[in-house]
Formats: structure tokens, C-alpha cells, sequence
């Protein structure tokens, strides 16, 4: 099921509302309509929580895997699928 921008915005409110808080993702409907799946997303929101005031994120694969309880293929497959999907950039 595709989430619209309202619905998107509903269920925010209905959770801020509730007291939910959470880290704090850029652009969270463009994440959440992309069509990636949830272990990118999940990887997504863990990077955004790692990263320093200025947006960068430095941990390695190995960290993110460790962090996470994934191997580190798995870790690389979700990085290529966020950048393929426009929602991160990896530098080398």
C-alpha cells in the first residue's frame, strides 16, 4: 500500500499526540514512500541517529553490523539499495 503526504502527516500527529519521540529523519516521507525495504529504512533512522550536527555519519560497516545484530553483507546490500534509491550518498 502506497502512504500518501496526509496520511503520513495523520499518523505523525496521532503519535506525537501519544508521546512518542524519535530521532529525527530528513525528508521522513520521502523515506517512507521510497521503495526500499524495511531493513534499509531501519538502517536509515539508525544512521540518522548516529550521524554528527552537520548530517555526516562516519561508523563502519563492521560498527553498523555489530550495533544492528546484521551481518555485514546484509549492511552493504541496504547501503546500496539507500543510495540507489537517492536517499543517502556514499563517499569512499
Amino acid at each position: 500500500m502506497k502512504r500518501t503526504q496526509q496520511d503520513l502527516t495523520k499518523g505523525t500527529q496521532k503519535l506525537i499526540e501519544s508521546g512518542w519521540t524519535w530521532a529525527q529523519v530528513p525528508d521522513m516521507a520521502r523515506l517512507l514512500t521510497a521503495d526500499v525495504s524495511d531493513g534499509a529504512r531501519v538502517l536509515l533512522v539508525y544512521m540518522c541517529w548516529r550521524r554528527d550536527p552537520e548530517g555526516k555519519l562516519w561508523p563502519s560497516v563492521t560498527t553498523m553490523a555489530t550495533d544492528l545484530g546484521l551481518t555485514e553483507p546484509s549492511i552493504r546490500k541496504r547501503l546500496h539499495e539507500l543510495s540507489d534509491a537517492g536517499l543517502i550518498h556514499i563517499v569512499a
